[in-house]
């Protein structure tokens, strides 16, 4: 049986609330070598688990802040 990677992203926050004035889903550090890593790794095939709240909030996503990466 072979096993496959598992990567685990986690988001804590002291506060409960995390984010940046012009990127809050990296909370300001993305960057050309971020975004380079990003689309490497999506490119792969991929088993993504998310929480429920998470679920959710992307479920509520409106249409024009969706991008390829939600749809996939």
């Amino acid at each position: 049986m072979r096993t496959q990677p598992l990567t685990v992203d986690v988001f804590l926050s002291a506060d409960g609330w995390a984010g940046a004035e012009d990127s809050p889903g990296f909370f300001g550090y993305d960057g050309p070598e971020l975004a380079e890593w990003i689309a490497t790794a999506s490119a792969q095939p991929q088993l993504v688990v998310l929480g429920r709240r998470t679920y959710e909030a992307l479920a509520e996503l409106p249409e024009e802040a969706r991008d390829e990466s939600w749809r996939r």
